[in-house]
């Protein structure tokens, strides 16, 4: 189902930390494991940009989600668009109002297929930077709060990481959980913060 623009509803506090490759200790063992799941997820990233975050999720559903709000050390998100392929022509105006220059719109055979989109956003927009990330990630619920333990490989270089990160659209929850783990003097920082070294 494609989705754009969101409503409040949808919007998300965030809190993500990165933690060294080998890390073992997942200190949300004692939390309600809700599952896993192993995919490759494709940024598509504008430095000068850092409040939006764009991605092929597992290669087959285009997202953006734009930051909204901060309340350091956390950072509200929502989901912009979410959609599958081909994209829609609603779909492909959002994208093209987020990301392209001068706010132009996609065209219907841009948002046909992958390869379509990525072509008529790396032709048009030459700052983009694009990672390959490979995740297991493992997720887990504690009242209104996701949390989730996640195994990244970033492709085109091969550095690894850990990373623990929480969400819910309850500020006060999301303020709890981390400071019950003591974690909440940890940088903040989102995958495309991480991913360009910000």
């Amino acid at each position: 189902m494609a989705t754009s623009p969101q409503s409040a509803s949808s919007d998300r506090w965030e809190f993500r930390v990165w933690l060294p490759p080998d890390v073992v200790d997942n200190p949300l063992a004692g939390w309600q494991e809700t599952g896993e799941d192993n995919r490759t997820d494709r940024y598509l990233l504008l430095p000068e940009r850092p409040d939006l975050l764009t991605k092929l999720r597992g290669g087959e559903r285009f997202e953006i989600k734009r930051r909204v709000d901060r309340k350091p050390p956390f950072e509200r998100w929502s989901v912009a668009v979410s959609a599958a392929f081909p994209l829609g022509p609603e779909i492909c105006a959002a994208v093209g109002s987020l990301l392209m220059p001068q706010h132009t719109a996609l065209s219907d055979t841009d948002g046909q297929t992958v390869t379509n989109l990525l072509t008529a956003l790396t032709t048009a927009q030459a700052a983009f930077e694009t990672r390959s990330v490979t995740k297991v990630r493992h997720r887990f619920q504690a009242g209104d709060v996701m949390g989730e333990w996640t195994s990244v490989t970033v492709e085109e270089t091969g550095i690894r990481a850990t990373t623990l990160a929480f969400e819910t659209a309850d500020l006060d929850a999301l303020t709890a959980a981390v400071d019950g783990l003591r974690i909440s003097n940890v940088p903040n920082r989102n995958y495309g913060a991480w991913l360009l070294g910000t």
